[in-house]
């Protein structure tokens, strides 16, 4: 270090508005140098406010998903797109979520937004009312230890999610938002190669909130473990797993 000021280096820092690129057809079957050039993109800028928390956005046009980046504490985002037509799409927590009552919902803004250059476009989020829902879920006797036991309500149109504590004789309690529904079970397993698997029992029945709370009881089907061996053809064999 020397006493003095800094007069920079005369060259500004690099855009950070540059555009995922796909490459298909590579073979990769030795050492090689692949160069690719970025094009340069546009930001959309702005922030999500409303009765609840955002989680992720992303601009959608056609197939094409550009995911951007949510600053937790302002809401403020930022998604870099290529020039055309985009519709808003964020995913998150509406109001009365919690650690244990873990609620996501999505909203598509219904105004598409126009990208020629650095657009603004604030999103607001909807209120969305959520509905008491319980019961139990029998059959879990027979299940390994009760640690993380968490059942699943997906939407059928994929708009909500919510995922609850089950205890350990079954029962559960949370919240969501009207909505047809179905009901997943997951079971953590600890232990194997891995240290920790998951086993998880999809489509366990329906479930619908209309404007008021709901009980829905659910039965687990039998599960039953199944171990065996890896072996690959011209390979020693796997050692077991202590």
């Amino acid at each position: 270090m020397a006493e003095g000021a800094s007069q920079g280096s005369g060259t500004q820092p690099s855009s950070s508005t540059l555009l995922p690129k796909q490459r298909t057809g590579f073979n990769g079957t030795s050492d090689t140098t692949l160069d690719e050039t970025l094009q340069n993109g546009f930001k959309i800028t702005g922030t999500i406010s409303g009765p609840g928390k955002g989680q992720d956005i992303v601009a959608r046009s056609g197939s094409n998903l550009f995911a951007g980046v949510i600053d937790s504490f302002t809401g403020r985002y930022v998604i870099v797109v290529p020039a055309g037509t985009y519709t808003l799409v964020a995913c998150f927590q509406p109001d009365g979520s919690t650690s244990n009552v873990q609620v996501a919902s999505t909203y598509s803004d219904p105004s598409n937004v126009q990208v020629s250059g650095d657009t603004t476009r604030n999103v607001t989020l909807p209120a969305r009312q959520l509905f008491g829902v319980s019961g139990s879920v029998s059959g879990v006797s027979s299940l390994p230890v009760p640690l993380g036991w968490k059942i699943t309500f997906t939407a059928a149109d994929n708009s909500n999610e919510g995922t609850f504590d089950v205890g350990m004789d079954g029962s559960y309690s949370g919240k969501l938002p009207n909505g047809s529904y179905v009901a997943s079970f997951e079971v953590p397993i600890f232990g194997g190669v891995a240290g920790f698997e998951a086993v998880t029992v999809y489509n366990l029945g329906p479930a619908t909130v209309n404007g008021s709370n709901v009980t829905a009881n659910f039965s687990l089907p039998t599960l039953a473990q199944l171990t065996g061996m890896v072996r690959v053809t011209g390979s020693p064999t796997v050692p077991e797993s202590p």
